[in-house]
């Protein structure tokens, strides 16, 4: 019987669908064939040459995106930003979070990410991240009927705020929750979107902005907060913890 158990191995850790297309799109556009400037084929043309799902696509396009490798502007479709011979760690880090308590953890560490970004960034406001700041924002209010679009643009605007703090250790930190986080940001901005609420989110992050150019970090935190809490309690409501 021992002799039986001894033959056993530990299973190796399988990638997500999803998390094997990142990989193999960040090949893609290390050897150049995606250079930096170019654009990436459609969502639906992607999945049809991996063989995979849409929403499998848009996860690795998300990950690559709030990563800083891609860009996406609504009507302009996806394009490479710069190159980068490190492959994203995130799936591989942190995983997805397994448990409620985990999840609860990680939220509690974006909050005090979120926190020193915000009021370092309020700090180091220029004209051009102003612009680039308010054009992330636009595009959130033209993705307000895709749901899909909007999380998109709502992960690139925290994660340019997160490059304007001026910290990379706290930069990649931002980057690296992303990944686990970025199933429940869906499910949060989907529910908003059924119950016709998204707007609300828009406008908390109109709000966030204005508080963060006037160089007023209480207020764009404290917007960040409501917005954090708001995706807490939706957690809890998935998992089933709240009445």
């Amino acid at each position: 019987m021992s002799e039986q158990l001894e033959e056993i191995r530990p299973l190796q850790r399988r990638p997500s669908v999803g998390a094997d297309i990142t990989a193999q799109l960040q090949r893609l556009i290390q050897d150049g064939t995606y250079p930096p400037g170019s654009t990436l084929p459609s969502q639906r043309e992607l999945a049809r040459r991996f063989g995979a799902s849409v929403p499998s696509v848009r996860e690795a396009l998300s990950v690559l995106v709030a990563s800083g490798v891609l860009d996406s502007r609504t009507g302009h479709g996806t394009t490479v930003r710069t190159l980068t011979s490190a492959a994203p760690g995130f799936d591989g880090w942190l995983g997805l979070a397994s448990s409620e308590t985990e999840l609860q953890d990680l939220l509690e560490t974006r909050r005090l990410l979120e926190q020193f970004t915000v009021r370092a960034a309020s700090q180091r406001v220029t004209p051009e991240y102003r612009r680039e700041l308010y054009s992330i924002l636009e595009d959130m209010q033209l993705a307000l009927n895709d749901p899909a679009r909007y999380v998109e643009a709502d992960m690139r605007l925290h994660m340019t705020i997160a490059d304007m703090a001026g910290n990379r250790v706290v930069s990649r930190l931002m980057r690296i929750i992303q990944a686990p986080l970025l199933r429940q940001l869906r499910g949060n901005v989907e529910n908003l979107y059924r119950n016709g609420q998204l707007h609300q989110s828009l406008e908390d992050h109109r709000i966030m902005l204005d508080a963060l150019c006037q160089g007023d970090p209480r207020t764009a935190f404290a917007s960040i907060d409501k917005m954090l809490d708001r995706a807490d309690r939706f957690s809890k409501l998935a998992a089933g913890n709240v009445s």
